[in-house]
């Protein structure tokens, strides 16, 4: 084989195995499947991540086949937003010492905090994850 045929076929290989490596498109059964995915909140959370939660849940349940890279686009943008928002709070929070392993009413606010970082980065963050976001 002369070398630039040779080189015509790895580049025909290239582009045919990447064409097939695209991802398609989600159909509207994967995306329902998706949304049933998505994280509740635990139980012995506080009121202030429920209300957090509610706000990324009521996106989600408009996601469809034809929105979905938006809808995740969205949250993304709006996870990143909600951490940092977060971050500046705890900057004005002072931290809990040691011995204060315990929600009071003197500590809520830096447990509140905490509670909803745990939240966006462990349990939505891996949700998008699912639909590439």
């Amino acid at each position: 084989m002369k070398p630039c045929l040779s080189a015509l076929c790895a580049l025909f290989f290239v582009f045919t195995a990447s064409a097939a490596t695209v991802p398609t498109a989600p159909t509207t059964a994967q995306v329902e499947a998706w949304k049933k995915l998505f994280p509740i909140v635990s139980p012995g959370q506080t009121p202030k991540v429920y209300e957090m939660v509610s706000g990324y849940q009521s996106l989600v349940k408009l996601a469809t086949a034809e929105n979905i890279a938006s809808t995740v686009r969205t949250l993304r943008e709006k996870a990143d937003k909600e951490l940092l928002a977060i971050g500046e709070q705890l900057k004005s929070i002072p931290t809990p010492g040691p011995k204060e392993k315990k929600r009071t009413p003197a500590t809520a606010e830096w447990f509140d905090a905490n509670e909803k970082i745990n939240w966006l980065k462990t349990r939505l963050s891996p949700f998008l994850a699912k639909m590439g976001g």
